[in-house]
């Protein structure tokens, strides 16, 4: 650990075409954290973690990724959109996909390791339109983790999966959470709040709280964090009893 914040933002402002969206923001995400982004549709959330990527500027303020501008360290970040755009008549395989999230690096990224990391083995050679919605989400993971970078940004990525899937999806980033930082934008809080470990509450302002500072966390505790619109989902709870969840 080098002791420098993973990320950090300082009084950032920022607003589209004169909107508000953020408002004097400051916080900081420590190395190895895993960072869930939280709040109502509309509150900055998508554009918060923009502007961490580097994709847009603040209009006010600082925002810092490991130590320096976002644009300065792309190759250190992996990121995960929530739609992923490409050619549908095009028939891209799923060692394709990985490789576009090495394109420009020097040496060519692992393909088969990645795809065994993400739990893909043997897959490349399958179409990425013929994956489960699951699969897509964990080739796009190795898309993301093709440059070895020390952190992961998720823009909700158990979108329309199952519960199956999400909690796969989230079993997933536990385990990369042990080498790298995790940050990402969910609905779904309550389903891993027993692995996240601070929660960024997001609604034109933006609060940080360790979970251990939270307690169990409840619908009740979200709304009174940062307002309504939050989807509470604890589908642990079947899956320890060993049932499904529909």
């Amino acid at each position: 650990m080098s002791g420098i914040p993973a990320v950090e933002l300082r009084n950032v402002d920022f607003s589209y075409n004169g909107l508000l969206v953020l408002r004097d923001v400051t916080f900081s995400i420590p190395e190895g954290d895993f960072a869930g982004i939280v709040g109502p549709n509309g509150g900055g959330k998508t554009t918060l973690l923009k502007l961490m990527l580097g994709l847009l500027k603040p209009d006010h303020g600082t925002v810092r990724v490991l130590g320096q501008k976002p644009e300065r360290v792309v190759r250190r970040i992996g990121y995960v959109p929530q739609n992923f755009q490409y050619p549908t008549r095009f028939p891209m395989t799923v060692r394709d996909v990985v490789l576009l999230g090495g394109l420009g690096r020097e040496g060519k990224a692992d393909v088969d390791s990645l795809l065994q990391t993400v739990g893909l083995d043997g897959l490349g050679s399958r179409r990425f339109d013929a994956l489960s919605g699951g699969q897509q989400q964990r080739a796009l993971m190795a898309r993301a983790l093709a440059t070895s970078p020390d952190i992961l940004m998720l823009d909700e990525p158990t979108a329309g999966l199952d519960a199956a899937g999400e909690r796969e999806i989230f079993n997933l980033l536990q385990e990369l959470n042990e080498r790298i930082t995790v940050v990402l934008v969910t609905h779904d809080l309550g389903f891993v709040s027993d692995a996240v470990r601070s929660v960024l509450c997001v609604n034109t302002e933006v609060r940080r709280h360790p979970t251990s500072e939270l307690g169990e966390i409840t619908g009740e505790l979200l709304e009174t964090m940062y307002g309504t619109g939050m989807r509470m989902v604890r589908h642990d709870q079947c899956w320890q009893r060993g049932e499904g969840c529909d």
